[in-house]
Parts: structure tokens; C-alpha cells; sequence
């Protein structure tokens, strides 16, 4: 097995707006914990934002993965939408819940997946991007070493 350091950085960015459930997910994936104070209510979100946000700050040929988070709540999107919405831009797609723990594996290794088919991504993810992608305005940091 290959070491820590032999192996390509993959950079992921997850972006929505606040209360999405972004962070719980993360928390989830990497600490396999749940913080209930950190699930609030998102309804009436512009997804085209977010997609134009992506296209105008990465390089071309990313992995796409939309995900629908809170499955475990009333609906706000119904599956067939954003479904529908992740295929009209060349993206995969699932359902998530941090809270029950239902697919959180399942975006992580999808585009994991997409990027080891693709050497190129690897390879732009090795090269270092200074900054981070902002949709509001305001710098952005932060991440998870896990």
C-alpha cells in the first residue's frame, strides 16, 4: 500500500447556502458524529446559482455530484427534480442524511471514482489552487484532513 505522502491530494468543495446540511455531512463522513444543533431547515434554494458558481471557478472537466441532503425530513425538492437538474449538467447525483447516516459514503466515493478515471483531474488537483471560492462575497477557508 502506497503512503500518505505518495498519494494525489483530491480537492472536493462542497458549496450551498447555510443550514444545507454541508458541514453535518462532512462531520458525518469524516467523524461518523451527528450534531443536531447544526440541522436546520433550508427551503427555496437556487441551485442554478451554485452550478454557475462552480463552472465560473473551476477548471473545465470537474466532477460534478449534486447532493440532496436531509432525506430523513419533510421533502423540500422532490428526487425526480434533482435528478433532472444534476444530469442537465453532466453531474451524478444521491440523497443523503447525515442524521441517519443513509449514502453519506456514497458521494465521497463517487468522485473519487470519477477522478481516478480521469487522470487529468488528479493531476490539476496536484497543482495547488491558491484562494477558495467565495459565493457571497466574503473569504471562505476551512476543511477536513480525514
Amino acid at each position: 500500500m502506497a503512503s500518505d505522502d505518495s498519494l494525489p491530494t483530491l480537492k472536493i468543495l462542497l458549496i450551498g447556502p447555510s443550514g444545507a446540511g454541508k458541514s453535518a455531512l462532512l462531520t458525518r463522513y469524516c467523524e461518523d458524529v451527528f450534531e443536531p444543533e447544526s440541522a436546520t431547515a433550508t427551503i427555496g434554494i437556487d441551485f442554478k446559482r451554485w452550478f454557475d458558481e462552480v463552472e465560473m471557478n473551476t477548471v473545465p472537466g470537474v466532477a460534478l455530484y449534486l447532493v440532496g441532503t436531509k432525506i430523513d425530513r419533510p421533502r423540500a425538492v422532490p428526487t425526480e427534480e434533482g435528478r433532472a437538474l444534476a444530469l442537465a449538467h453532466g453531474a451524478g447525483f444521491c440523497e443523503v442524511s447525515a442524521k441517519t447516516s443513509d449514502n453519506v459514503r456514497e458521494p465521497f466515493v463517487e468522485v473519487v471514482d470519477l477522478a481516478v478515471a480521469d487522470p487529468a483531474l488528479l493531476r490539476e488537483a496536484d497543482r495547488g489552487r491558491e484562494g477558495t471560492v467565495s459565493v457571497d462575497g466574503a473569504a471562505g477557508g476551512g476543511g477536513c484532513s480525514c
